[in-house]
């Protein structure tokens, strides 16, 4: 079923408040604020009433909020979220019958695309809000290149049910994560189902186990470490391996070359 509600926004963005926030607690209550709230879950859920309308959203979905919305809690929710609080000019708008890439057209709720770690920007983006250097043209772009990402992604998928697959949440936790040592607990944990449960959903989605996916995440994440000049110790800690020469062994097999020769080979092409 589509999004009832849609929103397309225009003209200049102005950020006010940027951040990250894991907690438990209910969603604080508003009557009608002149800013724009658009939240990223990263884990758990959120639930809220929007003008009288239940808001539930939950790992790798989002929810976005007009001004003058009269916002009210719901449940008590543990979560870990991105939110920003930003002016720009909107309105209410029918849902998309083809895709413009230059428009910023998007619904209450839905899912954030799996291709690009939406997340990730919009935390590098809080990061960035506190240091001087930051005004409000760099925040402003950045901000914008975020709602475009996630904007072209549901003018794609107008009629994606907002929970999407669980393949494409554990695709999307295994990008965020890939440099971690993930173990099979870990997984349970953030899904609360069974490991042989998730990767037999996963590798049914995209054709390789989980293992398999976030070993390959990982080499790549080396590659372009090493590429940046990196050590081959430090790419190895930063990738989240505790065995140096199990890191050398596997770049190699991934890649068919050692590790020290693949960032000394792309140093010689330059």
């Amino acid at each position: 079923m589509q999004n009832k509600s849609w929103y397309l926004l225009d003209g200049d963005i102005q950020i006010m408040d940027v951040g990250v926030v894991e907690t438990t607690g209910k969603h604080p209550e508003r009557k009608g604020t002149r800013f724009w709230v658009l939240t990223l879950l990263q884990k758990g859920q959120r639930t809220l009433l929007s003008d009288g309308e239940e808001i539930r959203v939950s790992a790798n979905e989002f929810f976005l909020l007009p001004p003058h919305t009269r916002q009210e809690p719901l449940e008590c929710d543990t979560h870990k979220a991105c939110y920003v609080h930003f002016l720009a000019k909107g309105e209410a708008a029918r849902p998309p019958e083809r895709v413009d890439a230059s428009k910023i057209l998007l619904p209450k709720t839905g899912m954030l695309p799996s291709s690009v770690d939406c997340i990730a920007h919009l935390k590098e983006l809080a990061a960035h809000a506190l240091t001087p250097y930051a005004d409000h043209a760099f925040l402003s772009l950045q901000l914008r290149a975020v709602l475009s990402m996630m904007s072209l992604h549901c003018q794609k998928n107008p009629n994606e049910e907002k929970q999407g697959t669980l393949a494409e949440q554990i695709l999307l936790f295994i990008q965020q994560s890939a440099c971690a040592p993930l173990r099979a607990e870990g997984y349970e944990e953030f899904f609360d189902k069974s490991y042989h449960h998730i990767n037999l959903l996963f590798k049914k989605q995209f054709g390789c186990t989980v293992k398999q996916y976030h070993q390959r995440v990982r080499m790549e994440r080396a590659a372009q470490m090493l590429i940046q000049g990196r050590s081959v110790q430090q790419t190895a800690a930063a990738c989240g391996f505790e065995d140096y020469f199990f890191f050398i062994n596997s770049f190699k097999k991934a890649h068919g070359i050692p590790p020290a020769a693949y960032g000394r080979q792309d140093r010689e092409r330059k």
